[in-house]
């Protein structure tokens, strides 16, 4: 197989490498030439993608925000759509509404084969020298076809072969709408109160350093590429708006307990998220 990556950051370097050790050719592309120097440097990419040998290509991962693929696709969808063979494209963009409108739109019109997915793994670093070619063992991935209840059985089969190579063992079929609505509360609103919880008092530094487990879990995914999360929130924003509502209102009731002293309400506001978690942690043993 011969896989063309665009983007060689966390999840780009991670599925160069990943695609890599089980014998695959990769052509990478980056718009930093130093990062793209240090993939050949590291053997996960064996030469730089272009426009001339992107056709040779079996598939070819759009590993860069949202607008940047957006911009990828409408540069070279008429080009590759002409193409005899053409290579399976799969972005991997945390949200999916707005790029798979148009992966969609130009696979109707230019025939090209797009298919959106979402590696459901990552960590808190970013870039290629915190790539791991074991990033998505085990993994699950989320994949949105166009009209995903009149599926292509062949498509789904060849892009689950393919991830499947790079590691991922879970897949959930999803559309767009939900994908975006899931993903604001399970990712996006977990890195706002993250972001908010480590700078919500001036004496925080000095109070760091007598800090236990529980801190360092709170502010883990505070450590982020500010550039990237900010473009995925903002168009996902009615989304994660709704969310941040809902968490807002659900403080104000620990505030209105605290304030109050009411102990019975405490005690039965921690029970209540005691018992979620304990239900959400069945469920995951279960997948």
């Amino acid at each position: 197989m011969k896989a063309g990556i665009i983007g060689l950051g966390l999840i780009g370097g991670s599925m160069a490498r990943a695609l890599k050790a089980s014998g695959a050719e990769i052509l990478g592309y980056d718009t930093e030439m130093r990062t793209l120097q240090f993939a050949q440097m590291l053997g996960c990419c064996d030469d730089v993608l272009t426009e001339k040998n992107m056709g040779e290509c079996d598939c070819l991962f759009l590993a860069i925000p949202p607008h940047a693929a957006e911009d990828w696709l409408t540069e070279h969808a008429e080009k590759i759509g002409r193409q005899k063979n053409q290579p399976l494209i799969m972005d991997c963009c945390g949200v999916k509404r707005q790029i798979c409108e148009l992966g969609f739109r130009l696979e109707e019109t230019e025939g090209i084969r797009f298919v959106s997915i979402h590696p459901m793994a990552g960590r808190e670093t970013w870039g290629l020298r915190n790539s791991d070619k074991d990033l998505f063992n085990g993994a699950l991935c989320a994949i949105i076809p166009n009209k995903p209840d009149r599926n292509d059985p062949a498509l789904m089969a060849s892009v689950k072969k393919i991830l499947q190579i790079a590691g991922f063992t879970r897949f959930t079929v999803m559309t767009p709408e939900e994908h975006d609505k899931v993903i604001a509360l399970t990712s996006q609103l977990s890195h706002v109160v993250s972001s908010s919880f480590v700078k919500c008092d001036d004496g925080i530094r000095e109070e760091a350093v007598t800090a236990g487990g529980s801190f360092r879990d709170m502010t883990r995914v505070a450590y982020l590429n500010e550039h990237i999360w900010s473009e995925l929130f903002l168009e996902n924003r009615d989304n994660l708006l709704s969310r941040l509502d809902l968490f807002i209102g659900e403080l104000e009731k620990y505030r209105v307990a605290l304030a109050s002293s009411d102990r019975n309400e405490l005690t039965g506001l921690l029970a209540k998220g005691r018992e979620e978690k304990e239900f959400l942690t069945s469920m995951a043993k279960r997948v």
